[in-house]
């Protein structure tokens, strides 16, 4: 048996190119007009208003002084998606952005007002944190390990958790979650290090 495509592929291949080379030179397939910017292509592609000889400038947010020095060259980033009205103290905490690891950074405003941002797994069982939070710690509801919420420290062990796989999941070594440093600026807006806090 041969490899390589069949008679019909190549065929399939000439005709699909004979139509394509037709349709540019019959100016049903127009190539982009010279000028236009590929924002603006790809503005009237969503939808827009229509085509712009350039495409207007973006404006760069006024910096304010509190952030000098949050800079994505020393690893800073901005927690854009975090809602943070929700963000209250002692409440619920949120999954967002995303780590250098590609898991989002938990984000929670403890009882006194301080916001800390840790890795979203438990450093046992990696179950997900999400609902995790009890008083001044983390805990799995999976396993039952206990972090601190502002450097990821593993505490003693809980006891609690699954009734089913807990105990089982204990045997597993308690690790640190990785924490990150984090600034909330005067303005409300909050960014996150992507380099964790070292222990």
């Amino acid at each position: 048996r041969r490899w390589g495509p069949t008679r019909q592929t190549m065929m399939l291949l000439r005709w699909l190119c004979v139509v394509v080379a037709c349709g540019v030179c019959q100016g049903l397939i127009a190539p982009p007009p010279s000028g236009v910017s590929r924002d603006a292509l790809v503005m009237q592609a969503k939808g827009g208003s229509g085509f712009a000889a350039k495409a207007a400038p973006r404006r760069k947010k006024a910096a304010t002084s509190d952030a000098s020095g949050l800079t994505a060259e020393a690893g800073w980033v901005e927690l854009v998606d975090l809602d943070r009205s929700a963000l209250t103290a002692g409440g619920p905490s949120q999954a967002v952005g995303r780590s250098i690891t590609g898991k989002p950074y938990l984000v929670r405003r403890s009882p006194q007002g301080t916001v800390a941002a840790t890795g979203v797994d438990c450093g046992r069982c990696e179950y997900p944190l999400l609902n995790a939070h009890k008083d001044e710690v983390i805990e799995c509801g999976m396993c039952g390990s206990r972090y601190d919420p502002a450097t990821g420290e593993a505490r003693a062990d809980s006891g609690s958790g699954n009734p089913v796989v807990g105990g089982l999941l204990r045997g597993k070594p308690q690790k640190n979650i990785p924490a990150y440093p984090i600034k909330e600026l005067a303005d409300g807006r909050i960014f996150v290090n992507i380099d964790a806090l070292r222990l």
